[in-house]
């Protein structure tokens, strides 16, 4: 998990584990200079009880996209 976070904060992007208004765990990544009202780019609700593996899928899978663009 931590070298994903890694990965995506030295390419300037900031990722964030929040609950959204219903309680859920969710997951944003935006650019780093971008407002906390901007659209994220990568938003996800994950399942209570798999919250790791599901953000770890996420994030890895979220990594692999961006780094085919580049």
């Amino acid at each position: 998990m931590r070298d994903l976070i890694d990965s995506l904060l030295q390419i300037g992007l900031k990722v964030e584990f929040s609950v959204d208004v219903s309680g859920s765990p969710t997951i944003k990544v935006q650019p780093i200079s971008a407002s906390p009202d901007e659209k994220p780019l990568l938003s996800c609700i994950l399942t209570p009880g798999t919250f790791r593996e599901s953000s770890e899928e996420v994030l890895a899978s979220f990594l692999k996209s961006i780094q085919k663009k580049h």
